[in-house]
């Protein structure tokens, strides 16, 4: 019973992703995130207060499989091989999950305008951060990288920035991610933030 629970909020949770990423927050309704669960209205209601308290839920559970996902692909016994498979991973991400980052990008939006989206995007985000930190510093502890202990998080913020920054323009421009000439650069950026 309880796992069935979890698997219809699971389901609830990447629906709302989902319609939130094509539609935007202001204009997705409860109607269309039951439609695309495949569950009634009235489940939505029953597991979550109101839109806000879902797409915060939504926004939660999303980003945490995002740093999973992302943090398991991330090995490598040279910063080099660390860079390529930063770089695998981040267009493996953002091939397989644009929706995510539609819905990040939305959810920044919204958070301009709510205090509850606010402070579970700041705090997705800090998870994230603390999630890049800490492999930054455990690839430095290991002689793998050379990064000074003292800038990780302000190193954490810009592999974070620049990341997300490429996956909102590759969403417009799909073509471009297995274009090579988009990767070079970033492939630049990324060693030089890591040597």
């Amino acid at each position: 019973m309880a796992r069935d629970r979890e698997e219809k909020i699971n389901g609830i949770l990447k629906a709302a992703v989902k319609v939130l990423a094509q539609k935007g927050y202001e204009q997705a309704t409860i109607a269309d995130i039951s439609q695309a669960a495949n569950v009634a209205r009235g489940a939505l209601h029953y597991y979550f207060g109101s839109k806000e308290d879902l797409v915060t839920k939504a926004l939660t559970n999303s980003t945490s499989n995002m740093i999973q996902s992302s943090l398991e692909g991330l090995k490598g016994e040279s910063a080099e091989e660390i860079v390529d498979n930063v770089i695998n991973v981040h267009k493996n991400n953002i091939s397989e999950n644009s929706d995510f980052y539609s819905f990040l990008y939305e959810m920044w939006c919204a958070s301009r305008r709510s205090k509850k989206i606010k402070k579970e995007f700041m705090s997705c985000q800090d998870k994230v951060i603390t999630a890049i930190k800490q492999w930054l510093e455990n690839a430095s502890r290991q002689g793998i990288i050379r990064t000074n202990l003292n800038e990780l998080e302000v190193l954490a913020r810009l592999l974070l920035a620049i990341s997300d920054g490429l996956a909102f323009q590759l969403i417009d421009h799909p073509e471009k991610l297995t274009d090579k000439k988009t990767w070079i650069p970033f492939k630049k950026m990324i060693f030089a933030v890591l040597k």
